[in-house]
């Protein structure tokens, strides 16, 4: 599991998330409902992981050629293009549904 964990690059996405937070704050005006932020922050971890997946597997071949991206597990062989492809589909669409049952404002109504 670590291995798939890697295909989402969670330092980039934390440095995604840090702008997350200021950005909850200046849409509510205030202090964000806790709900909100603790969805908005998770959701935000599948989507953004989600994308450093599919460009791990878009970008396979050429990551043999550098030695700093040489070692990524798909890459590699560590894990199939095709296990990939169903895991950075996954956890995408686990993001949109994140956002649209938890964070979008007009399902309180």
């Amino acid at each position: 599991m670590k291995k798939y964990i890697s295909l989402m690059k969670l330092r980039v996405v934390e440095l995604l998330l840090v702008t997350t937070l200021p950005a909850l704050f200046l849409a509510s005006e205030g202090v964000p409902d806790l709900s909100i932020t603790f969805w908005s922050l998770l959701g935000g971890t599948f989507a953004a992981g989600g994308a450093n997946a599919f460009n791990m597997i878009i970008e396979a071949k050429s990551d043999l050629l550098m030695k700093r991206t040489a070692n990524r597990p798909i890459a590699t062989g560590e894990i199939s293009k095709n296990n990939g492809l169903l895991f950075a589909t996954l956890i995408s669409l686990i993001s949109l549904a994140i956002f649209y049952i938890f964070t979008t404002p007009w399902q309180h109504y």
